[in-house]
């Protein structure tokens, strides 16, 4: 079929331009990815061979969770309901450094990193009340707010999560300084809990926190790399 052919043509024509976007210089790139530990990452290549890049960056993330709406009914009667309501929010700071592989032929390349992150995990458990007025409708009651008959419960957990990723990526020049950034990747990391801070619990809803758990994370990203220049060898 004629268009059969022309996408063979095509398919072929573009594998010919690739060799002479081989990359032998250094860049610096921005990426997003859906892995909440590295929402936001600034990674640095240099090259260390011919087909080898080393890997080094930085990242931030965040993790939320809010049931503020969908708490757990602890008392009710006729004119008032008591919900205990559970919050969470961590927030991530991650260093990774590894080796990317890229043949000059190929606009893929595959990398491995060693990842070390710190986590700053923060819980909370409040009450919350409804009561119906004379008027027939239910409000929040914010009168006892701050109180102890609130129950407020809350901690602070510190984190540290070492672990490695395996990828592979996709980089695609975009004019002559800039590589458009396309990857998938897994990583493993275990989770070490250093120390707990800020901690009130009058239930004891929190636990000991002192178990390791070992967390696997796929994800994808994508990103903008800037070609740095080169120094050109004096004559």
């Amino acid at each position: 079929m004629p268009t059969r052919k022309n996408l063979l043509l095509t398919a072929f024509a573009l594998l010919t331009i690739i060799p002479a976007f081989a990359q032998r210089s250094s860049d610096l790139g921005v990426q997003i990815s859906t892995n909440n530990m590295q929402r936001l990452s600034l990674q640095y290549r240099a090259p260390v061979g011919e087909q080898l890049f080393f890997r080094l960056g930085g990242s931030y993330g965040i993790d939320a969770y809010d049931y503020w709406s969908n708490g757990e009914i602890i008392s009710a009667s006729d004119s008032s309901v008591t919900e205990r309501n559970y919050d969470n929010q961590e927030v991530f700071g991650s260093l990774t450094a590894g080796f990317e592989h890229q043949s000059s032929s190929s606009l893929f390349s595959f990398y491995g990193d060693v990842i070390v992150t710190y986590g700053n995990d923060q819980s909370s458990y409040s009450n919350s009340t409804q009561v119906l007025r004379p008027n027939g409708v239910w409000e929040y009651d914010f009168s006892d707010l701050g109180s102890a008959s609130r129950q407020h419960a809350q901690v602070t957990r510190h984190f540290l999560r070492p672990g490695g990723q395996l990828g592979l990526a996709m980089n695609v020049p975009v004019g002559e300084n800039f590589l458009l950034n396309l990857h998938v990747a897994g990583s493993l990391q275990t989770s070490i809990l250093l120390a707990e801070t800020d901690k009130i619990n009058p239930l004891n809803e929190f636990g000991s926190g002192n178990q390791s758990t070992i967390d696997f994370n796929s994800f994808v990203g994508i990103g903008l790399r800037y070609k740095l220049p080169t120094k050109k060898a004096e004559s």
